[in-house]
Protein backbone atom coordinates (compact mmCIF):
# COMPACT_ATOMS: atom_id res chain seq x y z
CA UNK A 1 0.00 0.00 0.00
CA UNK A 2 2.83 2.37 0.83
CA UNK A 3 4.61 1.71 -2.44
CA UNK A 4 1.40 2.33 -4.38
CA UNK A 5 0.88 5.60 -2.53
CA UNK A 6 4.48 6.52 -3.27
CA UNK A 7 3.93 5.80 -6.95
CA UNK A 8 0.94 8.12 -6.97
CA UNK A 9 2.89 10.87 -5.20
CA UNK A 10 5.80 10.45 -7.61
CA UNK A 11 3.42 10.48 -10.58
CA UNK A 12 1.85 13.70 -9.43
CA UNK A 13 5.27 15.20 -8.84
CA UNK A 14 6.51 14.21 -12.27
CA UNK A 15 3.32 15.37 -14.00
CA UNK A 16 3.77 18.84 -12.49
CA UNK A 17 7.20 19.19 -14.19
CA UNK A 18 8.78 21.04 -11.25
CA UNK A 19 11.94 23.13 -11.67
CA UNK A 20 15.15 21.23 -10.97
CA UNK A 21 15.83 23.20 -7.78
CA UNK A 22 12.43 22.28 -6.34
CA UNK A 23 12.97 18.65 -7.30
CA UNK A 24 16.35 18.63 -5.55
CA UNK A 25 14.80 20.22 -2.45
CA UNK A 26 12.03 17.58 -2.44
CA UNK A 27 14.54 14.76 -2.77
CA UNK A 28 16.57 16.23 0.10
CA UNK A 29 13.48 16.59 2.30
CA UNK A 30 12.35 13.03 1.65
CA UNK A 31 15.85 11.66 2.24
CA UNK A 32 16.17 13.70 5.43
CA UNK A 33 12.93 12.37 6.90
CA UNK A 34 13.78 8.75 6.12
CA UNK A 35 15.12 7.74 9.57
CA UNK A 36 12.20 9.36 11.40
CA UNK A 37 9.58 7.81 9.12
CA UNK A 38 11.17 4.36 9.33
CA UNK A 39 11.02 4.41 13.14
CA UNK A 40 7.57 5.96 13.48
CA UNK A 41 5.33 4.96 10.58
CA UNK A 42 6.34 2.26 8.10
CA UNK A 43 3.54 2.98 5.60
CA UNK A 44 4.71 6.59 5.25
CA UNK A 45 8.30 5.39 5.06
CA UNK A 46 7.61 2.99 2.20
CA UNK A 47 5.55 5.61 0.34
CA UNK A 48 8.30 8.20 0.61
CA UNK A 49 11.08 5.77 -0.32
CA UNK A 50 9.19 4.75 -3.45
CA UNK A 51 8.77 8.42 -4.32
CA UNK A 52 12.46 9.04 -3.65
CA UNK A 53 13.57 6.15 -5.85
CA UNK A 54 11.33 7.22 -8.73
CA UNK A 55 12.47 10.85 -8.52
CA UNK A 56 16.14 9.87 -8.41
CA UNK A 57 15.94 7.46 -11.34
CA UNK A 58 17.51 8.99 -14.43
CA UNK A 59 17.55 12.36 -12.71
CA UNK A 60 19.14 14.11 -15.68
CA UNK A 61 16.48 12.86 -18.09
CA UNK A 62 12.75 13.54 -18.14
CA UNK A 63 10.87 10.80 -16.31
CA UNK A 64 8.40 8.88 -18.44
CA UNK A 65 5.11 7.35 -17.37
CA UNK A 66 6.57 3.96 -18.29
CA UNK A 67 8.89 4.20 -15.28
CA UNK A 68 5.88 4.52 -12.96
CA UNK A 69 4.23 1.53 -14.63
CA UNK A 70 7.46 -0.45 -14.22
CA UNK A 71 7.69 0.45 -10.51
CA UNK A 72 4.04 -0.49 -9.96
CA UNK A 73 4.50 -3.87 -11.66
CA UNK A 74 7.71 -4.50 -9.70
CA UNK A 75 5.87 -3.65 -6.46
CA UNK A 76 3.05 -6.06 -7.28
CA UNK A 77 5.52 -8.83 -8.11
CA UNK A 78 7.43 -8.19 -4.88
CA UNK A 79 4.22 -8.22 -2.87
CA UNK A 80 3.18 -11.45 -4.53
CA UNK A 81 6.50 -13.07 -3.67
CA UNK A 82 6.08 -12.09 -0.03
CA UNK A 83 2.56 -13.53 0.08
CA UNK A 84 3.70 -16.81 -1.51
CA UNK A 85 6.65 -17.06 0.90
CA UNK A 86 4.37 -16.45 3.89
CA UNK A 87 1.87 -19.08 2.74
CA UNK A 88 4.64 -21.61 2.12
CA UNK A 89 6.14 -20.88 5.55
CA UNK A 90 2.79 -21.37 7.26
CA UNK A 91 2.22 -24.70 5.51
CA UNK A 92 5.67 -25.95 6.42
CA UNK A 93 5.22 -24.86 10.05
CA UNK A 94 1.80 -26.56 10.22
CA UNK A 95 3.20 -29.83 8.84
CA UNK A 96 6.12 -29.77 11.26
CA UNK A 97 3.77 -29.07 14.18
CA UNK A 98 1.59 -32.09 13.23
CA UNK A 99 4.61 -34.38 13.09
CA UNK A 100 5.75 -33.56 16.62
CA UNK A 101 4.45 -36.00 19.25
Amino acid sequence: MGAALGGIVAGLGVAAHPPVGLLIAGIGLIAGTRPLLKMRHYLSYSAMMTTLIVLMMDFEQPLEALVLVDRTIATLIGGGLVIVANLAGERIATRLARQQP
